[in-house]
């Protein structure tokens, strides 16, 4: 019974060691199930990565929009600003004409119906002067009003204009702040790729160093 022991002792003495070596893991193995790993981390980077670049290209398609949009009001804004130049300068020139009208009319004396009755040659021609001045009056106030009017208005659209485009050059800096922030992710995953090929690359040298 004792020999019977001994000898089961001592196979179990020798067959130790090569259990244990059985037992620890294959350097081969270790290096698939890493790459195998490092391909998974980089499957989620390339996929955030697609994503990144189909947002980028709706961002960029905005914001060309919306710079070819602000070129249109910028261009609407000189030509609206032209226009109220033009209407202003009409309106002062109307109103510098009443102006030196009534000076005139104040260095002349003022001329009242008895004067103009005084000058007519008989009652046609008195009233024909007086409907004359009458008319010019009118129509003088109606050019200034016409002129007042229109430069009001077209300041009015010069205003609208003008808060459409700063409108539209805060919308292009924020689109062009998300362009940034999208092309620094890109960057950033794209370094991350690199990063995890060359582990990838890393661990195919150390086994071929093994190999040898």
């Amino acid at each position: 019974m004792r020999i019977l022991l001994a000898a089961l002792l001592g196979l179990l003495i020798l067959l130790t060691p090569t259990g244990l070596a059985l037992a620890e893991p294959d350097p081969a193995e270790q290096a698939q199930q890493q790459i195998q790993t490092i391909e998974g981390q980089a499957n989620v980077v390339r996929v955030e990565l697609a994503n990144l670049n189909l947002e980028l290209e709706k961002v960029v398609e905005h914001h060309n929009t919306t710079r070819f949009q602000l070129d249109q009001l910028t261009m609407q804004l000189a030509d609206s600003r032209h226009l109220l130049d033009n209407a202003s300068a009409q309106y002062d020139a109307q109103e510098k004409l009443m102006s030196d009208r009534l000076e005139a009319v104040y260095r002349a004396g003022e001329v009242n119906i008895v004067s103009v009755l005084i000058n007519s040659n008989s009652l046609s021609d008195f009233y024909e002067q007086t409907l004359y001045m009458s008319k010019i009056n009118e129509q003088d106030a109606k050019l200034e009003k016409q002129f007042k009017e229109s430069a009001n208005n077209i300041r009015t659209l010069t205003d609208d204009i003008d808060r459409k485009r700063s409108m539209q050059m805060s919308l292009e800096r924020e689109l062009g702040n998300q362009k940034e922030q999208i092309q620094t992710g890109i960057a950033e995953r794209q370094k991350r790729i690199e990063q995890l090929d060359g582990q990838v690359r890393e661990i195919f040298a150390r086994e071929a160093e093994r190999a040898r």
